[in-house]
């Protein structure tokens, strides 16, 4: 299933990514000038002070991979109403670190960090209790405690490793999980923005992006899996996209999930994680 989210108005968005700043100070988490959600807050003001909004293509695409990271920080911003505690502090402080560009990082704990706070605003978002901590989520679902482990491969070559350390890390924790995998840079590696003449068409893109990669590991995942305490695995893609003729960008969001384990609740569970995310 997709989600599309929308972006016609850059002035809302940049107000709502001011506002998340300000909570981080006032959560005393430390802004540098030169973090990157400072960065893309400048390149907002800059483009939008242009006459008529104008833009070259490529800083048409810089911003559509902006938004996107400014999307996710305000989800994760606004799922502590109350602030945040000390384990999601310290997330948050590698949050606003890293490199502006995803493709050109250096390091990637700042995004690996966005990526568990993210789908645990996610899972709160669907009415799914979960905390962070070790395992990165602690989901309660169905009044079963749910650990997931929250990986992050750069690359469809380093997905056979982040899966081995989220089956390694639930394996050490003794309890049946989860092993959640953003996919955003893997399955693109620089192919730059997707392009569609409709709606449909780039959801369906995003969506086959995705199941291709899934197929082509499918014989290292089930062999990474197999027999190993795993209640099943999370796929999730969220890719900028542009339709032609349009002048739209879209933000399309696509989550599969395989069920690895037999046990009866386990489908009853899994089924409530993926309706919890493609709803939030």
């Amino acid at each position: 299933m997709a989600i599309l989210r929308t972006y016609d108005d850059n002035e809302d968005i940049l107000r709502d990514l001011k506002r998340c700043l300000e909570n981080l100070r006032g959560w005393g988490i430390p802004i540098v000038p030169t973090s990157r959600f400072v960065r893309y807050a400048e390149r907002m003001e800059q483009l939008m002070a242009r006459p008529l909004g104008i833009a070259s293509p490529a800083e048409i695409q810089q911003l559509q991979f902006d938004i996107r990271e400014i999307d996710e920080l305000i989800a994760i911003v606004d799922s502590f109403p109350k602030g945040p505690g000390e384990v999601a502090r310290e997330r948050l402080e590698l949050v606003v670190t890293g490199s502006e560009d995803p493709d050109s990082e250096t390091t990637s704990v700042g995004r690996d960090a966005q990526w568990e706070l993210y789908l645990r605003a996610l899972l709160r978002r669907a009415d799914i209790p979960a905390a962070l901590g070790n395992p990165d989520v602690l989901a309660r679902v169905l009044k079963t405690e749910v650990p997931i482990e929250a990986k992050r491969p750069k690359t469809e070559k380093r997905l056979d490793d982040r899966l081995r350390k989220g089956v390694s890390q639930l394996e050490a924790n003794g309890v049946p999980g989860v092993v959640a995998l953003s996919l955003d840079r893997a399955i693109r590696e620089g192919r730059g923005v997707l392009h569609g003449p409709t709606v449909p068409a780039v959801e369906e893109g995003v969506a086959s992006l995705l199941h291709e990669l899934v197929i082509r590991q499918l014989r290292n995942i089930v062999a990474r899996v197999q027999g190993r305490p795993i209640l099943g695995l999370i796929f999730h893609a969220r890719l900028p996209t542009w339709i032609d003729g349009a002048e739209q960008m879209r933000l399309v969001t696509v989550t599969h999930i395989e069920v690895v384990s037999l046990r009866e609740n386990t489908k009853l569970i899994l089924d409530r994680l993926i309706t919890g995310l493609n709803k939030a």
